[in-house]
């Protein structure tokens, strides 16, 4: 049996609690953590961005692929 994978949403609360924990403890007054913050959300918003970019040029890819194989698909059965 595999391990059960974690909901998103729990994982995503855990990491949330996790940072704060790191940001409470770590003896940094907020004018030094949030620049810190601040360029580590740019960069995963930069980084979600590039994956949105990649998934639908894949899921565009996908439908095409999907079109043609069906447009072959018709063209065997008229055939």
């Amino acid at each position: 049996m595999e391990k059960p994978t974690k909901p998103i949403m729990v994982a995503r609360e855990e990491f949330a609690q996790r940072l704060a924990d790191l940001c409470n403890g770590c003896g940094l007054p907020p004018v030094i953590l949030q620049p810190l913050l601040e360029r580590a959300a740019a960069e995963m918003s930069r980084l979600a961005q590039e994956q949105y970019a990649q998934e639908m040029a894949a899921y565009r890819k996908a439908l095409q692929d999907y079109a043609e194989a069906q447009k072959q698909e018709q063209t065997a059965e008229e055939g």
